[in-house]
């Protein structure tokens, strides 16, 4: 194991901005009975109610069960959770600011490798597209709010 801040120093950062046109995005995103409409690959979530700080959910992708923890919830501007299942290091955030008659939504991954070999083998042999995932959100997003 590495001292955190050499971790930190190792951290991939992946962001993307867009405005969707429709000013009724946070229920969207913050409703567990909707994340798989938006949330790419998901087969289902379960959440024990709505989502709120500290508050857990799980989701299913293919064979894979991930656990979240909602780690920034601010209505209806912000949410943000922490993968607690594979993906420890990995952190992903939405941040909503008013642009007119639209939502400007902003999606933004960190992962912080738990060591140097975790960023390497990261770095070798990426496992998914960050940038490709984002993009998807935001087409999921876009399609849902149009209808």
């Amino acid at each position: 194991m590495y001292p955190e801040s050499l971790c930190a120093l190792l951290a991939t950062r992946s962001s993307t901005t867009s405005a969707l046109q429709s000013t009724k995005c946070s229920p969207s995103l913050t409703d567990p009975d909707r994340m798989a409409d938006w949330l790419p690959g998901c087969g289902g979530v379960q959440s024990e109610g709505l989502l709120k700080r500290a508050a857990r959910f799980k989701a299913r992708f293919g064979d894979r069960l991930a656990e979240f923890e909602i780690v920034d919830f601010i209505p209806p501007r912000t949410v943000g959770w922490v993968e607690r299942g594979q993906r420890t290091s990995s952190n992903t955030s939405f941040r909503l600011d008013s642009a007119g008659a639209a939502t400007a939504v902003t999606i933004r991954e960190v992962w912080t490798p738990r060591s140097l070999g975790a960023w390497v083998r990261g770095r070798l042999f990426p496992k998914r597209n960050v940038q490709r995932q984002l993009g998807e959100i935001l087409r999921n997003l876009r399609s849902i709010l149009a209808t």
